[in-house]
């Protein structure tokens, strides 16, 4: 099994760029054809998630994901829209609380949006008791006791695990369709 854990501390900027750089090369794969073919999907599972600056564009050096992003600072839900806008399947398993709602919105919009490729589906867990966080997509598995927020990416101390391994990988995606496939919309 190939995987590697790491333990971020507070004001670390590690889980921010472990973070963009895992998403970059998402966005970026879905230029190779070869890569393409397959059915790109992210699931991410937390209980909060909320908008955060991920990429500083002020001087263009991320133009390469979207031509049209202006020079500026660009949010994690512009980051995920440009996911689905380029065909992948985003999958987003949260809870009901208010905080939730701006992120859920967003992609909502988005997926009702005619002339997008992919698809953003939303669940809503319903029990003040849903705790499970983790990201997934055909290559990698980031889990660990992180929520997808600015505070759980750039102030908070977690530990989280990154796992490339294919088996990994597939057995997570199987874990994540059958406990949380149905409350997608």
């Amino acid at each position: 099994m190939t995987s590697r854990r790491e333990l971020t501390q507070t004001n670390d900027r590690r889980g921010i760029d472990l973070l963009r750089s895992l998403l970059a090369a998402e966005l970026l794969t879905s230029s190779n054809t070869s890569i393409s073919s397959q059915q790109r999907e992210i699931w991410m599972v937390s209980p909060w998630i909320t908008d955060f600056v991920i990429l500083d564009n002020r001087f263009g050096a991320w133009g390469c994901l979207n031509v049209y992003w202006a020079k500026r600072e660009i949010y994690f839900s512009e980051l995920m829209g440009q996911f689905v806008l380029t065909g992948g399947t985003l999958n987003v398993v949260m809870n009901n609380d208010a905080m939730n709602k701006p992120f859920g919105d967003y992609m909502r919009r988005l997926s009702i949006n005619n002339d997008i490729k992919g698809n953003a589906r939303i669940g809503i867990i319903d029990n003040k008791n849903f705790h499970p966080k983790g990201m997934l997509s055909n290559n990698f598995f980031l889990r660990g006791s992180r929520n997808t927020t600015k505070q759980g990416f750039m102030f908070n101390q977690e530990l989280v695990e990154l796992d490339v391994d294919k088996n990994s990988i597939s057995d997570a995606r199987v874990k994540f369709t059958g406990s949380y496939g149905d409350c997608l919309s």
